[in-house]
């Protein structure tokens, strides 16, 4: 039965395999997965991501690296 309904729904074909389709490809290239973009510094990302507590990081490293170039007192 189900046979036969397809045999008179789609005709003397319906039995032959269409060849698969392929879905239509971008105009452009796809992005390569190994090519990285980098926008902004280091220093901006960390800003955006932790706000003050970032300031405060880079004044307390600022602060330990001028008292190590800063020469001791002679005396």
């Amino acid at each position: 039965v189900i046979e036969e309904h397809f045999r008179r729904s789609l005709g003397k074909d319906y039995k032959v395999e269409e060849p698969p389709v392929e879905p239509p490809r971008a105009a452009s290239t796809p992005p390569d997965p190994n090519n990285v973009s980098i926008t902004g510094s280091v220093d901006d990302h960390f800003a955006k991501a932790l706000g003050d507590t970032w300031t405060k990081i880079k004044a307390r490293k600022e602060s330990v690296s001028s008292n190590k170039s800063t020469p001791p007192p002679s005396p």
